[in-house]
């Protein structure tokens, strides 16, 4: 598979005698701040509502002319499980028109008298706060935290995924029935807190499939996520963030707070360099909002066999992590950052230090854990993937993890090491994840982080739709 369009989920939305008029659009929740750090004293957030065409071409999907934006949530707030469902029912009840076979009549410039549009929302890629919201599942911190399995929180450190029991559809469809009809805010707790499921606008989509169509968001994850952990917490290197001994399966590093909103300034500047790039260019050589960072994991872990170079190629010398990697002073890592280390840089120098004919007993199980952990990486990254490819990553990533549980024992696994131990099967099911992950909709937020507004709480989200609308 080398794409959505090979994938067992493709002909599940689009069925066997698809055809152009049968449309398939991924839908991207995301939320920031308008005002950045930069700003004293200024805290909000405003989220982005975005919807992608699949059947495009993989280097079409998200240039800016065929991204909809179909709203903002409204500040100053980051919104709750319940405000996101008010916020996008009215999105799922235009699209209901087309749901279901032989979908809306339309008018078309080539066929004026009008001709049938069916068209389905799938998958939501967004990253695990904003997918368990508007996917309708409950927060890490929940008994219940994991939206593709019923592990409990104190199963964390679990790796036999054999003996995982799985979520299945129609129980979290009935589950999510039985929760909106219970008539009060303490019914609403005690099932939530049963069955870690609750209602969203989602399920009126009769096809909508809450455990398949909710990724699992690959940059957060997996690139600021398990590979962070190993170099800031495992490793020590750079500033520390959180608690990482405290004995707790939940650390502060990754409790939801409604002020945790915000993107760094460094990763600030570079989205706001990036969207002036794209701005600038030509609108047929504009980059996909992709194109500088999910690309970076093609030239790392392969690229297509053609001559012609991958829609998401990128410039290599645009990735060199920071010189003074180590000291303080050298700040936040971005995603991309993340994986450069790891697939390109730490490869070439952490054998030189731990491999030798002297080697003790310890540095071989580091390096054996290292080896892992770069094989599951390059896995993950690449733009090509199979059934063999999804069950050596998952051969590996346990592995993995099991030499971090004996190398580090009071060091306690996060929620993101136990959602990872499911990307194999989104790999079977969906395909390549770089193509489907958070970067596209992390670049449109910087695009509209930048748009003026007058640091005017009320006028945030209508300010920065005119200005998209304008540029569209």
């Amino acid at each position: 598979m080398h794409d959505v369009h090979d994938s067992p989920a493709w002909r599940d939305l689009t069925g066997l005698f698809s055809t152009a008029r049968h449309l398939v659009f991924g839908i991207y929740i995301d939320w920031f701040n308008p005002f950045t750090n930069k700003i004293a004293g200024k805290h909000a957030s405003c989220g982005a509502i975005v919807l992608y065409c699949l059947n495009l071409p993989p280097h079409l999907h998200y240039l800016p002319e065929n991204t909809f934006i179909v709203g903002l949530t409204p500040p100053p707030n980051a919104p709750d499980m319940i405000t996101i469902s008010h916020i996008i029912e009215p999105l799922i009840d235009s699209v209901l028109k087309y749901a279901t076979p032989p979908g809306q009549h339309l008018p078309t410039f080539r066929h004026p008298a009008g001709v049938w549009f069916q068209i389905k929302v799938a998958p939501l890629i967004s990253d695990i706060e904003a997918s368990h919201k508007a996917g309708g599942f409950m927060a890490h911190a929940a008994t219940l935290f994991c939206s593709f399995c019923l592990c409990t929180a104190d199963q964390i450190e679990e790796l036999n995924l054999q003996s995982w029991p799985l979520r299945q559809c129609a129980q979290v469809r009935d589950q999510a029935q039985v929760w909106l009809n219970t008539a009060t805010k303490s019914g609403h707790k005690a099932q939530a807190q049963s069955t870690g499921v609750r209602w969203t606008p989602l399920h009126h989509l009769p096809y909508w499939d809450p455990v398949k169509h909710v990724l699992l968001g690959y940059m957060h994850n997996w690139q600021e996520g398990v590979l962070k952990h190993q170099l800031r917490v495992l490793w020590a290197i750079g500033p520390q963030e959180g608690s990482q001994n405290t004995g707790q399966a939940i650390d502060e590093e990754e409790q939801w707070t409604e002020t945790d909103v915000s993107e760094s300034a460094s990763e600030l500047d570079e989205l706001h360099r990036e969207a002036a790039e794209a701005e600038a260019a030509p609108l047929h050589q504009n980059p996909s909002f992709s194109s500088q960072h999910s690309g970076r994991s093609s030239m790392l872990s392969g690229t297509p066999t053609q001559d012609e170079p991958h829609p998401y190629a990128f410039d290599m010398q645009d990735e060199r992590p920071p010189t003074n990697l180590g000291e303080p002073s050298h700040g936040k890592l971005k995603a991309h950052e993340y994986l450069t280390l790891f697939s390109c840089i730490f490869p070439l120098i952490i054998p030189e230090f731990w491999h030798s004919e002297t080697m003790t007993n310890l540095q071989h199980q580091h390096l054996q854990s290292f080896h892992h952990l770069v094989a599951a990486t390059n896995i993950l990254s690449s733009f090509k993937t199979s059934n063999a490819s999804a069950d050596e990553y998952t051969g590996h990533y346990i592995q993995y993890r099991q030499s971090i549980q004996a190398l580090f024992p009071h060091v306690h696994s996060k929620p993101n090491h136990h959602y990872a131990m499911h990307n194999g099967a989104l790999l079977k099911y969906w395909g390549p994840l770089p193509p489907l992950s958070e970067f596209a909709g992390e670049r449109m937020n910087g695009m509209l982080q930048k748009i003026k507004t007058n640091w005017r709480f009320r006028d945030l989200d209508l300010t920065m739709l005119r200005q998209m609308s304008h540029r569209g």
